[in-house]
């Protein structure tokens, strides 16, 4: 198309001149005009010796049109631009469509700006060309800086190993806030008008600082999209299981080491802990302080906001601009109603233009003290029934038998947690020792002295049963003892017998075994502070919120796992489970859940307030 449309402005130029050549060669007066030397003269020249067509546009930039050739081209570039702004057909760069953004690309913007705006693409095209001509003087700088950030690298780390050998470095620790109501309620002991019943409702912050700590991991972007995330990651698998049971074992070996007499010689082979890779660490005494009390109650949606405000404004790092956006998240434990309180304060604040303004730069913990508050009133909802009183070794059962009159069921768990805890260990042992009775052939001696009587009546010659009393013959031994039962009042009710495929009391025994193992095996995860068997344990104790209808805590065990499974970085991941405990003390398994150590700090100032008596208020405390 480009050189027939040459071929047809050469044969128009031709064209023209032959005509002006037949015209001055006629009898008719033309009026002729003399082209001056320069600029114009070499534009006729050129396009009359039929040149190039990139020669003739050399030559008529050169000259003095320059400036109208640049001011046509404006306007072309001008007219392009109002093509791709215009609302009708809208462009890549005009259309806001929620559809189109997210199907956005560059490849599809460059090929529209190639079909509507060819001049000003053209144009783009070659500047882009054009960046290249100083490609190797930008090597050469690109290669001396590389030089000299080595060598400010290998500086850096002499320093530091030099620091560190004469111990005048220290690492500064991150840390994390828990967070825990005050209610306070006070009475006059005369009241009147003026003189009412005080109810205070207060917020405490602690600061503790992590005992683990990995730099080695990517703390960039998280592991992964929730979305990507298998459902089978959540819930145990059968590895989880086989690691389980064989905590199962160590508690079970532990209480018969304890109570059966013939295996007490082997506690000293029975290893003390169940080991794991942060015992130095979790050992240590933790660093920990009250950061702020707020007069704001955590029921209230505004005040739950004004504590989250007042965090990010003193304790989580942001950049310092107009608009601060969140540099580090910091987590925010407590117990799940704290946490969820948190979360919906977050929910109200999502229309914030950033992360600092959204609230969004804590990260949610629902800490071990509840957890186990929560599992023990599964489990004395499930098996503490007081219709079963009537039904030996069940747990209201044995609660009459021994008289633990503080033991009270489902109802007063929480305001009575140490007795109900208690009560659910000294039963589980007693399970325990009892499980275990028949592989040692523990039978009472009444047991004994009728299995030898009854084989005592078996007459060889006859091969039979020959009842002592009434000479009666029978074949078996079952017979024999259904004629003794029967006709003589023989108690076999302590002999074993074999268990029915629907034996409910064994299936009572074993589930309550199993609840109150993984309970007793929580527990001692807190102690020990093994992030791993925290996160082992969250996946069991959903399943069983999930019977308990507990759905609270089933949704919070779950975005507990979806925090170290996906939505952190590897980095924030490994820290979340491992710093879980305090240690109030120092030593191996003295640790305590944060929420437990907040508690005993609530309790603290609870009692420096009722200390000052009537006197006692906010600013006080």
């Amino acid at each position: 198309m480009e050189e027939e449309k040459e071929k047809k402005e050469k044969e128009s130029v031709s064209a023209y001149f032959l005509l002006a050549k037949q015209r001055t060669s006629g009898s008719e007066k033309i009026k002729s005009r003399i082209i001056p030397p320069g600029n114009y003269q070499s534009i006729v020249k050129n396009i009359s010796h039929d040149s190039s067509k990139d020669r003739i546009g050399r030559i008529i930039y050169k000259s003095l049109l320059k400036e109208s050739v640049n001011k046509s081209i404006f306007t072309e570039v001008n007219k392009e631009c109002n093509i791709l702004c215009a609302r009708k057909d809208a462009s890549a760069l005009r259309n806001c469509s929620s559809d189109h953004i997210a199907t956005f690309s560059m490849e599809n913007l460059n090929s529209e700006i190639q079909k509507k705006a060819p001049l000003l693409h053209g144009i783009f095209q070659n500047a882009v060309k054009g960046s290249m001509l100083g490609t190797q003087h930008q090597n050469r700088s690109r290669s001396c800086y590389r030089d000299k950030k080595d060598k400010i690298g290998e500086l850096m780390l002499k320093e530091k190993d030099s620091l560190e050998k004469t111990g005048t470095v220290q690492d500064h620790k991150s840390s994390d806030i828990i967070g825990d109501n005050i209610d306070l309620n006070r009475s006059p002991s005369q009241m009147s008008i003026d003189r009412r019943r005080k109810s205070w409702h207060w917020f405490l912050l602690v600061g503790l600082q992590k005992r683990v700590l990995n730099p080695t991991l990517d703390d960039t972007a998280p592991i992964s999209d929730i979305t990507s995330v298998d459902n089978s990651t959540f819930i145990p698998n059968l590895n989880d299981c086989s690691k389980l049971v064989q905590n199962f074992m160590f508690r079970i070996m532990n209480v018969l080491v304890k109570y059966v007499g013939c295996l007490k010689k082997y506690k000293g082979c029975l290893p003390k802990f169940i080991p794991h890779p942060h015992l130095n660490e979790l050992s240590g005494k933790s660093n920990f302080a009250i950061l702020d009390m707020l007069d704001k109650s955590e029921n209230k949606s505004e005040d739950m906001i004004t504590i989250l405000e007042h965090i990010h404004a003193n304790f989580i790092p942001r950049t310092d601009d107009e608009n601060p956006s969140v540099i580090k998240k910091k987590v925010f434990g407590g117990d799940v109603l704290t946490n969820e309180r948190a979360y919906s304060a977050q929910l109200a604040m999502l229309n914030g233009t950033t992360d600092y303004e959204r609230l969004t730069g804590v990260i949610h913990r629902p800490e071990g003290l509840h957890r186990m508050m929560n599992l023990l009133l599964f489990i004395y909802q499930i098996f503490y029934k007081s219709t079963s009183a009537g039904d030996k070794g069940t747990l209201f059962h044995l609660r009459n038998f021994i008289s633990r009159i503080d033991v009270r069921g489902s109802e007063e768990v929480v305001q009575k947690y140490r007795s109900h805890y208690s009560f659910v260990e000294d039963s589980l042992d007693s399970y325990i020792v009892a499980a275990y009775l028949p592989a040692l052939s523990a039978r009472t001696s009444a047991l004994d002295t009728q299995i030898r009587q009854i084989e005592a009546m078996h007459h060889n010659q006859l091969q039979k049963f020959v009842c002592e009393v009434c000479n009666k013959q029978y074949k078996t031994k079952g017979g024999i003892k259904k004629h003794l039962k029967i006709q003589h009042q023989w108690d076999f009710d302590n002999e074993q017998e074999t268990p029915s495929k629907n034996d409910h009391i064994a299936l009572y025994r074993a589930s309550f075994m199993k609840c109150s193992l993984l309970l007793r095996d929580t527990n001692d995860v807190y102690k020990m502070g093994d992030g791993d068997r925290i996160l082992l344990n969250a996946k069991f104790q959903m399943l069983l919120s999930r019977i308990g209808n507990h759905t609270k805590y089933q949704l919070w065990l779950f975005r507990f796992m979806a925090y170290c499974y996906s939505s952190l970085t590897p980095r924030m991941a490994y820290e979340y489970i491992w710093n879980g405990t305090a240690n109030m003390h120092g030593n191996i398994g003295h640790n305590l859940p944060n929420d437990n150590l907040v508690e005993m700090l609530v309790q603290a100032v609870k009692k420096k307030i009722y200390a000052q008596g009537a006197n006692a208020t906010y600013k006080s405390a």
